[in-house]
């Protein structure tokens, strides 16, 4: 990717036509399926000073990632449409924060969720924001990844709290220990073959909670080294197979 970042990609999806979106801290870049070429959109055409965090895309083909403002005039929601159309959402929309770290889809109900500094806001698929406050203490914490569950559970992981859910009923739980393992950072959450829970905890390998409501463990590779290797990012293959991207390289977990 033609970029001073070029080395740190944070996001990667695929959309319909198995062409394949990726980005950096400062850029949006699709590599096309057919022809193989690249085309780039830097963060600035956004707004000055802002970067790229989270990407998902909805069952409509549309592509949704965040702005963390990071303290300065930029920041929200962009979403681009298939139709290469853009829209920029904010607080002016009803988003409970402009500083958006975090987006997950809500495949069920047709809901984008999105997490940052300032609280959590929900897109209805009648396309109506709603914005909702976050339990005390957390306000200001480092999210890191979304996901929704099958069951509708929202979960998020954060770098220095670990995981939290948010239940159907609103209610919200901070699961600190899986197997007696504390859960300090979680950098990356997937949605498993049937919709449940895939977790990476930083030095942790890979955990599942199964619709039974049990977790299970993937150690990490064989050889890695003590503490790590800490996981960017879950995929989920068409064979059902568990991908992790980590600091040592791709892992197959079968």
């Amino acid at each position: 990717m033609p970029s001073p970042y070029r080395d740190d990609v944070t996001e990667v999806v695929s959309d319909g036509s198995g062409s394949v979106w990726a980005t950096t801290g400062r850029a949006l870049a699709r590599l096309d399926a057919t022809g193989g070429a690249l085309q780039v959109w830097w963060a600035d055409a956004f707004l000055p000073e802002s970067f790229i965090w989270g990407l998902v895309l909805d069952r409509h083909g549309r592509l949704w990632f965040g702005l963390p403002n990071n303290d300065t005039p930029a920041g929200g929601i962009v979403m681009l449409a298939p139709d290469g159309t853009w829209q920029r959402f904010t607080t002016a929309d009803g988003l409970a924060t402009d500083d958006v770290w975090a987006i997950a889809v809500d495949e069920e109900q047709d809901e984008i969720v999105a997490i940052g500094n300032g609280g959590l806001s929900i897109r209805a698929a009648d396309g109506g924001w709603r914005a909702m406050a976050i339990p005390d203490g957390l306000d200001g914490g480092s999210w890191v990844d979304a996901m929704v569950d099958h069951a509708g559970n929202r979960w998020f992981g954060s770098d220095d709290s670990g995981l939290w859910r948010r239940g159907g009923d609103g209610t919200w739980e901070h699961v600190q220990t899986v197997a007696g393992a504390p859960l300090q950072k979680v950098w990356a959450l997937g949605r498993g073959p049937d919709g449940t829970l895939l977790v990476a905890p930083v030095g942790g390998g890979l955990l599942h909670l199964d619709a039974g409501g049990s977790w299970r463990r993937h150690a990490p590779p064989a050889g890695a080294a003590a503490g790590g290797p800490w996981v960017g990012a879950i995929a989920v293959g068409r064979d059902g197979a568990v991908w992790l991207a980590t600091s040592d390289g791709a892992v197959r977990v079968r």
